[in-house]
């Protein structure tokens, strides 16, 4: 009976359609390619659902003229012919991967267990010379180090740059203006990829600017980008966007469903995927969607989470992105439970760690609920320092943990001592894993490893910071037996006695 009347209960809930999201959230026609023409510019259009036709759109300057092609298989198949002769052009470079310890010193993770096989993935030739951008896959033991870079057929010369912001992600697409490079970026793992929306490289100041808000086009991942008469073309997942070099000024059309356009503004495209996102609120396609609208219209995101009264999980973290201030944060997160407020209040710490309100608020919360990671970022804190210290010692291991591994961040070198009796402990009990975690954190305080026959390796500066210990997850995780690790912590007591 109760089975029963349970599921009758559950079929009078709404079934919510995931497979119809992208098309719901992002419309049915997509731009993909660009392409100029002896009349203008041609704009391929990609169908999102059945039965997946393709549009032409021809643009002369003052007005949209649409074909559709008769036969859709010999257009796709020739759209399938330009991509692989671009990605030709571009095997064509002679780039080689920078060695182990190039590469190392740039993304430190990448010491342990990792090869480095990134390449030219998309580039652009101007006065015969190839501008192009560096791509990878991360996962399954590959990965690689991004940049942008020019090469020079006569000389024979590549120059790589490096920007910081650009180390960890792969660049789609890339145009040269004559001083500004333009790329699409992204990253792409074994089972998901994050979208990074177009950047601008200034290649005589060595200066990369991600674009959001009103200075980008509309949309999250960029398919291709085209350079015209001075403007910048750029076909995205939500959009047609277009920048007129000069001005500095956007343009966007937005695609309706017959596979035309119609000029219009970013906002409600961007409104549309968080009203589809929570409707679909148990979808997982949409679990990345309010992060995405936070990162490229801070503001859309921001006016949407403040008209709830209660967020949903997949809004947390964008809330986080968004507040203004300390005091706004604390408003989003009041009906929040503190387990499910940790990820909103790392993004808050990651861009705002210097609020006024943000210290005592951050404190208060994890006295409260016992999660550390929001006291991430105050160095020097002697009252912070002593609380981890207490969290870091009470045993239970979920909340030891992370506690350990930020001891060195808020104590630096002060953290050792403390560190070494938590190590002592835990090998007297037989307790490897937090004798595992307390090594590693002692490690990062001294800028220094050292294995159990007494050999020492030379950790980089800043290694006693959460950035570098975030992007060199795993690569000093210790895999022997509670024996040597008690030779290890005997290493470290004759060094400290030192």
């Amino acid at each position: 009976m109760i089975a029963a009347a349970l599921f009758t209960v559950l079929l009078a809930i709404p079934q919510m359609d995931c497979a119809n999201y992208w098309e719901r959230a992002y419309g049915r026609w997509t731009p993909t390619e660009l392409a100029k023409t002896e009349r203008g510019i041609r704009v391929r259009l990609n169908e999102n659902s059945e039965p997946r036709r393709i549009a032409d759109l021809y643009f002369d300057g003052s007005t949209w003229r649409q074909v559709i092609p008769t036969d859709a298989q010999a257009a796709k198949e020739r759209q399938g012919a330009r991509r692989q002769a671009r990605e030709e052009r571009c095997e064509a470079i002679p780039y080689h991967p920078p060695d182990a310890q190039t590469a190392i010193a740039l993304r430190p993770h990448l010491r342990v267990g990792n090869t480095v096989e990134e390449k030219p993935t998309s580039c652009d030739e101007r006065d015969g010379v190839l501008w192009f951008g560096l791509g990878f896959y991360e996962g399954e033991g590959s990965d690689g180090v991004g940049g942008v870079a020019r090469y020079d057929p006569k000389t024979k010369q590549i120059e790589v740059r490096r920007p910081e912001w650009l180390r960890d992600k792969s660049v789609d697409r890339i145009v040269f203006d004559g001083h500004d490079l333009w790329l699409g970026a992204w990253q792409q793992y074994e089972k998901d990829e994050d979208l990074w929306g177009l950047a601008r490289y200034d290649w005589e100041r060595e200066e990369l600017h991600p674009l959001a808000g009103d200075d980008a086009p509309c949309g999250f991942k960029v398919f291709d980008l085209l350079l015209e008469n001075g403007r910048l073309w750029v076909a995205t997942d939500l959009a047609l966007s277009r920048l007129d070099l000069s001005t500095l000024t956007w343009a966007h059309w937005i695609p309706e469903r017959d596979g035309t356009l119609r000029s219009g503004s970013c906002r409600p495209v961007y409104e549309r995927v968080l009203r589809v996102a929570s409707e679909l609120w148990n979808c997982e396609e949409v679990f990345h969607s309010a992060d995405l609208v936070a990162r490229f219209a801070p503001e859309v995101a921001r006016s949407a989470i403040l008209r709830e009264p209660e967020l949903r999980s997949f809004e947390l973290r964008a809330a986080g992105t968004v507040a203004k201030n300390a005091k706004e944060l604390q408003g989003m997160l009041e009906h929040v439970h503190p387990a499910a407020a940790k990820e909103a209040m790392l993004a808050f710490a990651e861009r705002k760690s210097g609020d006024p309100d943000w210290r005592n608020f951050a404190f208060s919360f994890a006295r409260r609920s016992g999660e550390v990671a929001p006291l991430r970022y105050f160095r020097g804190d002697e009252e912070i320092f002593r609380f981890l210290i207490s969290v870091a010692t009470a045993g239970a291991h979920y909340r030891t943990e992370p506690a350990i591994r930020m001891l060195p961040w808020i104590g630096g070198t002060h953290s050792m001592q403390p560190l070494l009796s938590i190590l002592d402990a835990a090998i007297t009990n037989n307790d490897k894993e937090i004798a595992t975690y307390a090594i590693e954190a002692i490690e990062r305080a001294a800028h220094l490893r050292i294995e159990a026959d007494g050999r020492t390796t030379a950790l980089a500066a800043n290694s006693d910071t959460p950035e570098y210990s975030d992007e060199e997850v795993g690569a000093f995780r210790r895999h022997g037996d509670i024996d040597d690790l008690r030779k290890i912590a005997a290493q470290w007591h004759r060094r400290l006695a030192l």
